[in-house]
């Protein structure tokens, strides 16, 4: 996906549905409108010349004239069809080759969607959290599993579940300090959504991980995180580009907040980092003694 065409689709919840409309249709038709007037695009998209012209004034991408200037020089730039999933019979150099041209082009389309402000944002609410309750389901929960194990090193008290009905009574007995983390690459996980609608009712903190674009989850949580849609097909045979870009989005957030408060969580690291080494080195020194005793060596 274009970068200016992500930008509108990031917008989500901040339009009207009117604007909405203009955005989706954009979003699905970018080389029709590059042929429209602002008439002919409401009418297109279903809304009203007006609708559209507060559309452009709220997106911030120009107006419609300076919008088209931007998109022809992306259509022109973009080169190539989408990607698609593993075909029957691929040899392996062609499974190869697809695998890491699909996985390059979502890793930089994902760094595309993420605004510096966007993440500075998340990185305070996590900061500022008393305590993270994380929620994935299938190979989201991959992803919980990624965002506990790098901060729980920085010290950050994370919870991660992936079962509904145990994840419901927390929402009932959080508080303010505490900040509900939904992961969803399309944003439209029944369980997921309807979590994050309870966590919404109590006015509690919610933060949510999906592809780009409007989405129930997205439209549900107070931030956001965001990568770009997965060069995969509907029906996928697995969550690879999905899985790629969302540790993508995880890595960058989370260096940019041992960035943000390095010298208060350095200790930490150092310390998570020096007790697993410690482990390691001392599993390591039992191992050959055991395989000493095993063969009958004699120890000093």
């Amino acid at each position: 996906m274009m970068k200016i065409i992500q930008q509108i689709a990031s917008l989500g919840a901040q339009l009207t549905p009117a604007e909405h409309r203009v955005a989706s249709y954009i979003v699905d038709y970018p080389e029709l409108v590059l042929k429209q007037n602002v008439a002919q695009l409401a009418q297109a998209a279903g809304s009203s010349p007006a609708s559209v012209v507060r559309f452009f004034q709220r997106a911030k991408v120009g107006n419609l004239a300076q919008f088209k200037i931007t998109l022809s020089s992306e259509l022109a730039k973009q080169s190539g069809p989408r990607s698609r999933d593993i075909d029957p019979y691929d040899d392996y150099e062609l499974v190869k080759e697809k695998l890491l041209d699909n996985s390059i082009q979502s890793l930089y389309q994902t760094g595309d969607t993420l605004a510096k402000e966007n993440v500075l944002d998340v990185v305070e609410q996590i900061h500022s959290a008393k305590r993270i309750y994380l929620l994935g389901i299938g190979a989201s929960y991959l992803v919980a599993e990624n965002i506990d194990q790098k901060w729980m090193r920085a010290g950050v008290t994370m919870q991660m579940y992936q079962e509904l009905n145990v994840f419901l009574p927390l929402i009932e007995t959080a508080g303010p300090g505490d900040l509900f983390w939904f992961i969803s690459n399309s944003g439209q996980t029944p369980e997921v959504v309807w979590a994050a609608a309870a966590v919404k009712k109590r006015g509690l903190r919610s933060l949510s991980l999906t592809k780009v674009g409007d989405n129930p989850l997205a439209r549900l949580t107070r931030w956001q995180l965001h990568t770009a849609s997965p060069l995969e097909t509907e029906v996928r045979s697995a969550a690879t580009n999905s899985l790629l870009s969302q540790f993508l989005v995880i890595d960058i957030v989370y260096y940019f907040y041992l960035s943000q408060y390095y010298d208060e969580i350095a200790d930490n690291i150092s310390r998570t980092h020096a007790i697993i080494a410690d482990y390691h080195h001392n599993f390591a020194a039992s191992e050959k003694l055991e395989r000493s005793d095993r063969h009958g060596i004699d120890h000093p």
